[in-house]
């Protein structure tokens, strides 16, 4: 079977047997796609539905999906946002459809709604948990609900008014999360989601998140070891704030803050 695993706003080609795909993790297969750097990101048919992502917590997807997934200011999250990304990202006419389809069959009640910045209309939300549960409802609808798509040049997402920020656990004073967000909050809100411990912002460096890679590359040595994260350092919190300002100085000299 050919499959397509959405990382990054790519997708890559895969081989995958029939037998592979009972016991597949999606999570640890798009954790390793950046070893394919080199591939060049297809979009092929036949893709890999839906059943393929049973074992996909909600906390797993929004850590893969990061700001594509909006969060109200109630701190409920969009139920269209999340079927785009598990049903391989299919028109907004199927999902709508699909999700009805699962409130009739398990007679699961109407969503809340919330409005969000851009134009259209207001869009269904739900807590975490509510989520899961629906997660847990769509691997057994009788029909796919999943839709492949026709081939596409790939694109990535523009990277621009995106903040840099740094991120810690509450539980670990010797590592930082270094990313790049829209929303800060909402992306500090959402990578706690479903966990037993809280996440802090150490430091906001607002217009620069254009430079996170650059501030990755820099900072390659120091990487963390203790996980498959690839935006995870080791550096103590109490340094982390003047070690990514450095960084920014050494690849953006003109960099005033």
């Amino acid at each position: 079977m050919e499959g397509r695993f959405p990382t990054e706003g790519l997708s890559y080609h895969l081989q995958i047997t029939p037998s592979a795909l009972e016991d597949l993790n999606p999570v640890q297969v798009v954790k390793t796609l950046p070893a394919l750097e080199g591939s060049s990101p297809v979009f092929k048919t036949p893709f890999v539905a839906i059943g393929s992502l049973r074992n996909m917590k909600f906390a797993e997807i929004l850590d893969l999906a990061g700001d594509n997934i909006r969060v109200s200011p109630e701190g409920k999250y969009s139920i269209d946002d999340v079927m785009k990304y598990v049903m391989n990202d299919a028109s907004q006419g199927h999902r709508c459809n699909t999700y009805r389809r699962v409130r009739e069959q398990f007679a699961l009640k109407a969503a809340d709604r919330a409005s969000f910045p851009g134009p259209g209309p207001t869009t269904p939300v739900a807590t975490a948990d509510e989520i899961e549960h629906l997660l847990s409802l769509l691997p057994t609808m009788a029909r796919p609900i999943g839709r492949p798509r026709t081939r596409r040049p790939a694109s990535k997402r523009s990277t621009l008014g995106e903040s840099l920020y740094v991120m810690r656990t509450s539980f670990d004073a010797e590592h930082v999360k270094i990313g790049r967000s829209r929303d800060v909050g909402a992306r500090r809100a959402a990578l706690e989601c479903g966990q037993n411990f809280r996440v802090e912002c150490v430091v906001v460096f607002p217009g620069k998140g254009h430079l996170e890679g650059s501030v990755h590359a820099l900072l390659d040595g120091r990487r963390s070891r203790l996980g498959p994260g690839r935006e995870w350092f080791a550096i103590p919190v109490a340094e982390a704030a003047g070690v990514v300002a450095g960084a920014l100085q050494q690849v953006c000299p003109t960099n005033q803050g």
